[in-house]
């Protein structure tokens, strides 16, 4: 694994999970977790560095979420996604 992820909670009750680059220690990626309803989470923000492209950050980044989304009980997960 390249990146490791940390979980930190942020105002308004989302979760911010990014991932650091274990050579250069740069932010490599982040994804937000928040609940739309108890059982039910919304991913967004799901953002790569450029340098990152094509390494398995974003894998990474959504494995963890959906990891995290089951220890808080969601039953359904959706990712937000804007273009």
């Amino acid at each position: 694994e390249r990146c490791r992820s940390v979980d930190m909670i942020f105002a308004g009750g989302g979760r911010l999970i990014y991932a650091i680059d274990r050579d250069s220690r740069c932010l490599a990626g982040v994804v937000v977790i928040w609940d739309n309803t108890e059982k039910q989470k919304k991913l967004g923000m799901l953002c790569v560095d450029d340098k990152f492209t094509g390494k398995g950050v974003a894998r990474q980044l959504m494995d963890r979420a959906a990891q995290l989304g089951k220890e808080l009980g969601a039953e359904e997960m959706y990712l937000e996604v804007w273009t």
